[in-house]
C-alpha cells in the first residue's frame, strides 16, 4: 500500500472513531434527558399530588389554617359585594360626591293630605304646608351657606338664611330681623363677656363647657366611623381565634336554597377564661376610645350626673363594675360550628353559649346563613334564640335580593320578626324595588311595623332616583309618600311629596355673606330690645297669617 492509501485508511478508522462517540454521546445526552423529563414529570407530580393533598388534608389535619383562609376569602367577597350593591344603589356615588371639594344638598318635603278622626278642621290650615332648605358647605367645614324656610303652597310663611366663614357665624330671618346677626366663634366667650347682652341677662358663659362644645362640633361630628376602634377590635379577634381549638367534625348538609349540597364543618371552641377577657377587652376599647372619650368630655361639660360626678368618672367605674360582673358568670364555654362550601365560603355559623349566674341558666344560640347562589349576601338570615328556665326570646332576620344577578332591575325584601316564648310580639318588613334602565317612577320603597297589639305602622315612598355620574349628582323626587298607623280602632294617614338632590359644586360656589352685618355683641342694649319686639311681632303676624 501506498503511504497515500495508509493514510487514507487511517482517515477512515478515525471518521469511524467520531461517529462512534458521536452516537455515544447523543445516546447519553438522551438517557440525561429522558432522565431530566422524568425528574420534571416527578417534580410535577409531587405538585400536583400535594396540592390534591393539600385540599384532602389542609381541611383536615390543618383545620385552623383551613378555616383562617375561609375567613379571608369571605371577608374579602363581603366587601366585594357591598361594594357592588353600594355602586347599583348610588351609595357609592353619593360618598364620593361628599368627599368633593365642596358640596351642595336640597330638599324639600310638602304635605298633600291627612286622614284620620278629629284631622277634618286641621285639613284646611296645614294642607300645602311644607319645609324646604339647601345647605352648601366646603369640605374642611370653613364656608357654608344655607337656608332653611317653612312654606304654605307658594307662600313663604317664614325663612331662615345662615353662613359660616371660617369662624364668623351669622343668621337672618328677613321676616324677624333684616340683618345677619352674626357672632365670632373664635373670641364668642371674650365679646360676650363685654356685651350689653350679658348685661341684660347676668348670664355668664362657662369657658371649658363652650370650649368642649366647640370642640366637639369641629373635631368628632365630623368622624363617621373610627376607624382605629375597628383596627383595635379587629386585631383583638384575631388574636382570640388563634387562640380556639378547632377541628374538622365531618360534612353537613346544605339548606335553604342551597339544599341538596354539603359543606365542610368545622368547630371552634372557646375557653371560659378565653371569652371573659376577650369581652373586657373589647369593652373597655369601646369606653376608652379617644372619640368616645372626647364626646363624653363633651356631655361632662354641660352637665354632670347625680352626685355631681362626671359622666366620664362613672364610666370608669362602670368599666370596672363589669368587669367584676363578667367575672361572677359563668360560662360554659362558648362552641361556633362552621360550615365551608367549596368555594371556601362560610356558608353558616352557629354559635352556642351558656352562661349562669345567681342560680340561672340562660342558653344563646347564634345561626347565621349566607345562601345566595350569585352573590353569597343575596340570600341571609340571622337568628338569634335566648332561653331560660322560664321564658324564650327570639329574633329572626331573613334578606333576600337579586344584586348578584347584576341586572337592571334590583329588588330586595327584609323582614324582621321578635318572639317571646314562640309567640310573635313585634314584626317588620321593608321592600326596595329600583330599576335602573327607567328613567321616571323607577322607585318604590315599602315599610311596615306591626306590634302584638295589633297597632301597624306603614311607609310607602313612589318616585324617581336619577344618578349621573359624569355631573356628579344624585337626586330623588318623592311624588308619592303615604304614613299611616292603624290599631286601636282608629286610622290616621298623611300623603306628601318631596325632593331631594345633592351635587358636586366648586368651593367657589359658596358666597360668603360678610355685608349686611350686625355683631350681636356690639348691639346696645336698646338694639337688642328693639329686635326682640319686633321678632315678637312679627311671629305673631305669622301665627294669624296661618290660621287666618
Amino acid at each position: 500500500m501506498s503511504d497515500n492509501n495508509l493514510l487514507g485508511d487511517n482517515n477512515m478508522q478515525d471518521d469511524t472513531n467520531v461517529v462512534s462517540v458521536k452516537k455515544e454521546e447523543n445516546l447519553h445526552k438522551k438517557i440525561r434527558g429522558a432522565a431530566a423529563v422524568k425528574m420534571v414529570a416527578v417534580i410535577i407530580g409531587i405538585c400536583i399530588a400535594g396540592a390534591a393533598l393539600a385540599q384532602v388534608v389542609v381541611p383536615i389535619v390543618l383545620p385552623k389554617v383551613f378555616v383562617a383562609d375561609a375567613i379571608k376569602i369571605t371577608q374579602k367577597d363581603l366587601v366585594k359585594e357591598t361594594k357592588d350593591a353600594n355602586e347599583m344603589l348610588g351609595i357609592t356615588l353619593r360618598e364620593e360626591i361628599m368627599q368633593s371639594e365642596a358640596v351642595q344638598n336640597y330638599f324639600e318635603l310638602k304635605l298633600k293630605d291627612m286622614e284620620g278622626e278629629g284631622t277634618e278642621g286641621l285639613k284646611g290650615i296645614i294642607r300645602g304646608i311644607g319645609v324646604s332648605g339647601e345647605l352648601k358647605k366646603d369640605k374642611t367645614g370653613s364656608h357654608i351657606n344655607g337656608y332653611l324656610a317653612i312654606n304654605q303652597d307658594s307662600l313663604e310663611l317664614i325663612a331662615a338664611e345662615v353662613y359660616k366663614n371660617q369662624q364668623e357665624v351669622g343668621i337672618v330671618i328677613p321676616k324677624l330681623f333684616e340683618q345677619y346677626i352674626s357672632v365670632n366663634l373664635g373670641t364668642f366667650i371674650e365679646d360676650y363677656n363685654k356685651s350689653a347682652l350679658y348685661t341684660l341677662t347676668g348670664q355668664s358663659i362657662d369657658e371649658a363647657g363652650y370650649n368642649a362644645v366647640k370642640e366637639y362640633f369641629e373635631t368628632y361630628s365630623k368622624q363617621e366611623v373610627n376607624e382605629e376602634l375597628v383596627k383595635k377590635v379587629t386585631e383583638r379577634s384575631k388574636e382570640a381565634f388563634k387562640q380556639a381549638d378547632v377541628k374538622y367534625i365531618g360534612k353537613a348538609n346544605a339548606k335553604g336554597s342551597n339544599t341538596g349540597k354539603t359543606y365542610k364543618a368545622y368547630e371552634l371552641v372557646f375557653e371560659e377564661d378565653q371569652i371573659k377577657s376577650y369581652i373586657k377587652d373589647v369593652f373597655s376599647m369601646c369606653m376608652q376610645d379617644e372619640a368616645f372619650s372626647d364626646y363624653i368630655s363633651t356631655i361632662d361639660a354641660m352637665q354632670t350626673t347625680a352626685g355631681g360626678e362626671t359622666l366620664k368618672a362613672n364610666i370608669n367605674k362602670t368599666i370596672d363594675e363589669f368587669n367584676k360582673e363578667i367575672d361572677k358568670i359563668d360560662f360554659m364555654g362558648l362552641k361556633t360550628k362552621l360550615m365551608i362550601d367549596d368555594k371556601k365560603h362560610i356558608a353558616e355559623t352557629i354559635s352556642e353559649a351558656s352562661l349562669g349566674m345567681n342560680g340561672e341558666v340562660m342558653e344563646i344560640v347564634l345561626d347565621t346563613a349566607l345562601l345566595g347562589n350569585h352573590f353569597i349576601t343575596d340570600s341571609a338570615q340571622i337568628a338569634l334564640t335566648m332561653k331560660s328556665d322560664e321564658e324564650q326570646m327570639g329574633l329572626l332576620v331573613k334578606s333576600d335580593s337579586n344584586y348578584g344577578e347584576m341586572t337592571g332591575q334590583l329588588q330586595h325584601h327584609m323582614s324582621i320578626q321578635v318572639t317571646e316564648n314562640e309567640s310573635t310580639v313585634g314584626q317588620a318588613n321593608l321592600d326596595i324595588n329600583y330599576n335602573t334602565e327607567e328613567k321616571e317612577n323607577n322607585l318604590v320603597l315599602k315599610a311596615s311595623m306591626g306590634t302584638q297589639d295589633e297597632a301597624e305602622f306603614s311607609a310607602l315612598l313612589e318616585g324617581t332616583m336619577n344618578l349621573n355620574k359624569t355631573h356628579k349628582n344624585v337626586s330623588v323626587n318623592m311624588h308619592n309618600i303615604l304614613l299611616s298607623a292603624d290599631g286601636y280602632g282608629e286610622n290616621y294617614g298623611l300623603t306628601l311629596e318631596g325632593k331631594y338632590d345633592v351635587q358636586a359644586i366648586k368651593a367657589s360656589d359658596i358666597q360668603s355673606k360678610q355685608d349686611n352685618v350686625q355683631y350681636l355683641f356690639k348691639m346696645t342694649q336698646e338694639e337688642l330690645m328693639a329686635l326682640v319686639q319686633k321678632a315678637s311681632m312679627s311671629i305673631a303676624e305669622i301665627g294669624h297669617a296661618l290660621i287666618s
